[in-house]
């Protein structure tokens, strides 16, 4: 059995240029500010904010390539360059999820801040709040009364 490739698997596209494209897809919905992360050169992180009413909020969106890069190691045999490959995926998926939010902020689906939601930084670091709410391990979510309560 075939195994399906993953999306945009078979791209070219350098991770600098799909972060430069994240950029400027950004600053067309209105982002005040973008700040690249890098680690040993490489790219790990775009940090923007926006502003919504009369607030900047910030957001991060890391790189999360070596998970990318885990499936391509499971699925092939051997790889000679197999980080620089899931780095073009992980970026370039991270560029298309974006353009998709932004269409549907464009057709008033959604709201800026509603989309990137997980990614608005929390705290005085680069915590994002999804990131802080699987630190907690979601309980700040949890339901009062679960599944079986009784509704009044």
């Amino acid at each position: 059995m075939r195994r399906k490739k993953l999306f945009m698997e078979t791209t070219q596209v350098s991770p600098q240029k799909s972060v430069n494209e994240i950029q400027e897809l950004l600053v067309a919905y209105g982002a005040t500010a973008i700040l690249t992360e890098y680690d040993s050169g490489e790219v790990i992180a775009v940090s923007f904010k926006h502003r919504t009413a009369d607030i900047e909020i910030p957001y991060r969106l890391p790189s999360r390539w070596q998970e990318v890069k885990k499936l391509l190691a499971k699925a092939r045999r051997s790889s000679s360059n197999i980080d620089a490959e899931a780095k073009r995926i992980a970026w370039r998926q991270t560029r298309r999820w974006v353009e998709a939010q932004l269409a549907y902020v464009q057709t008033n689906q959604v709201k800026f801040e509603q989309v990137f939601l997980a990614y608005m930084q929390v705290g005085l670091g680069s915590e994002t709040l999804y990131e802080r709410l699987e630190g907690n391990r979601f309980k700040m979510l949890e339901h009062k009364g679960g599944p079986n309560a009784e509704v009044s």
